[in-house]
């Protein structure tokens, strides 16, 4: 795991592997078809971007003019979270005789991720950006910081860099790994890979439902606050979160 420091932005590195191997561990491979493989390195990657992502957010919220460390707590945990994931799955691949490919894991398919569903069209408005992938996307990120202010301005409450935004991007980034989680198991139930879809109800939907509950409740929380009383609401939350 390597860190570039660039305009007092932290972008987090995932390191790039190479293919090892030819294939298929055919002494270890047993009721592992080919599609499996793909279908896990997809996951793999899913979880790769959540966790580029999650670190980004910590980063923003750990800079100076920003400062909510509870926020950045929840960021970092969750990022090193969706990291332990894919190393689960990496291993598990390895278990079965499967063969790893590591696609480059950058801001852009991170942000890809975070789509609004149609069930969830009516929280977010159209064509809804996540605010950190517009902030990441600025070459310069002083004048991005400037021009807050005025944006802020059209859009009352819902200014970009608030942590009720943030945890509504983690929202749907977790909402996307869940849906694929679900992909996974339902595509191991119809090819009879009972090993598989019991490793991810075991090891993945339980804690997937968990994640999704927990940001629906603090989301609330936030969106009760009225737009004078936010910041008051975010500066408590974050203390939530910090302890």
């Amino acid at each position: 795991m390597a860190f570039r420091r660039l305009a007092s932005f932290y972008v987090f590195i995932i390191p790039v592997t190479l293919v090892v191997g030819k294939g298929f561990v055919e002494e270890v491979r047993q009721n592992f078809e080919e599609k499996t493989n793909s279908d896990l390195v997809i996951q793999v990657a899913a979880f790769q971007r959540a966790s580029l992502a999650y670190m980004a957010y910590a980063s923003y919220f750990h800079r100076g003019d920003v400062h909510l460390p509870g926020f950045r707590k929840f960021f970092l945990a969750a990022s090193e979270d969706a990291l332990k994931s894919s190393r689960i799955l990496i291993e598990y691949v390895n278990d079965r005789g499967g063969h790893l490919q590591f696609p480059i894991i950058n801001m852009n398919e991170a942000c890809k991720m975070m789509k609004v569903s149609s069930d969830l069209a009516d929280l977010f408005p159209p064509n809804y950006t996540p605010r950190i992938c517009r902030f990441a996307e600025k070459r310069d990120q002083s004048s991005f910081l400037k021009d807050k202010k005025k944006e802020k301005d059209r859009s009352g409450p819902e200014d970009w860099q608030s942590g009720l935004l943030a945890l509504k991007d983690a929202l749907l980034m977790e909402r996307e790994l869940n849906r694929l989680l679900l992909n996974l198991r339902s595509e191991a139930k119809n090819r009879n890979d009972y090993h598989l879809q019991e490793k991810v109800e075991q090891e993945f939907l339980g804690k997937q439902t968990e994640h999704i509950k927990k940001l629906a409740d603090v989301i609330r929380r936030l969106e009760l606050y009225e737009e004078a009383d936010y910041p008051l609401g975010e500066y408590v939350t974050d203390l939530h979160l910090d302890s």
